[in-house]
């Protein structure tokens, strides 16, 4: 026969999803065996699950490392403020803090609470290292 003739060739340009399964066999189940007998089957789960963990991590320390400018930013503003207090420099304190100014007074806001926030947890990892001692 010539291979446009064979059913084997016609068979085959049909989706294996689409093809018609034997009355015995369960449509999820090969792909099931397929994947028990696969011995990669292991490791790629656990590539994924890794892989995921590893993204999650990195996406936390970018968050962390954000957090950590903004506040030494505001607190290096702060700082020079009260040395040009001290130094008895006349200083706008208003205008250099951005008071009045509603978006400067958020991000101050939102630095004070975040510090407080972490400062509890902060002094909690002390006391359990003075414990430890």
């Amino acid at each position: 026969l010539p291979r446009v003739a064979q059913p084997s060739l016609w068979e085959s340009l049909i989706p294996k999803a689409l093809r018609k399964r034997p009355a015995d066999q369960k449509p999820n189940q090969s792909v099931l065996n397929n994947a028990r007998k696969n011995p990669a089957t292991p490791f790629i789960l656990l590539g994924l699950l890794c892989g995921s963990q590893a993204i999650h991590t990195i996406r936390i320390k970018g968050e962390i490392a954000a957090y950590s400018r903004k506040t030494d930013a505001k607190i290096h503003q702060l700082r020079t403020v009260i040395e040009k207090v001290q130094a008895g420099q006349i200083v706008d304190v208003e205008k250099e803090l951005g008071t009045g100014d509603p978006n400067s007074e958020r991000e101050w806001r939102e630095v004070i609470e975040e510090i407080e926030k972490e400062n509890p947890l902060w002094q909690g990892k002390r006391q359990k290292k003075k414990r430890k001692e």
